[in-house]
């Protein structure tokens, strides 16, 4: 994407986009200049994929008063593939794990090779854009929330990662960084 395009940059760091100076994300972020353009990610991000989870309205009292603006919640996955290589193998869980955010709790559990996602829609777009193809899921609390619904699953899916170390060896290695 550029001027012939249709895209005029408007700021400096579009300009040095557009210019071939700037050719990464972590060139753009490390500029200090900051990302006024949308059309800057698409043009330093080749394949990006989204979607979008919630739209809503919300309203403020003002003096004036009301002000109707639209929030939108819009995942974006932040890495590809970033499951593939798991012990379990492609694209699985390799254990139970649950996530939490404000009243909304949701379990994933590793599900039979074939089986696909059995979740909610809202889980479901979250898993799939992370990458996961097979896994159960089950949510507690205020799920029609789909802004916690979704920063619940993530959280799961953040906890799933992290490998459980017994204690003692937490302690070992707390004494081993203290010494």
């Amino acid at each position: 994407m550029s001027a012939d395009d249709g895209w005029v940059p408007q700021t400096r760091l579009g300009q040095q986009v557009a210019d071939g100076e700037i050719d990464s994300m972590a060139e753009a972020l490390n500029s200090g200049l900051p990302l006024k353009e949308p059309e800057l990610v698409d043009q330093l991000v080749a394949d990006l994929e989204d979607e979008v989870l919630d739209i809503n309205m919300v309203q403020r009292m003002t003096d004036s008063g009301r002000r109707v603006k639209k929030l939108n919640l819009i995942q974006v996955p932040l890495g590809s593939g970033s499951w593939e290589d798991r012990p379990g193998g492609t694209n699985s869980l390799i254990r139970k794990a649950t996530g939490k955010a404000g009243s909304v709790e949701v379990e994933i559990k590793p599900a039979p090779k074939g089986l696909g996602l059995a979740a909610a829609e809202t889980p479901r777009k979250v898993l799939e854009l992370a990458g996961v193809e097979d896994a159960w899921t089950k949510s507690h609390g205020n799920t029609r929330t789909t802004v916690n619904l979704a920063k619940a699953t993530y959280n799961a899916l953040e906890n799933a990662t992290e490998a459980r170390v017994p204690q003692r060896v937490r302690d070992r290695q707390r004494e081993e960084v203290s010494e």
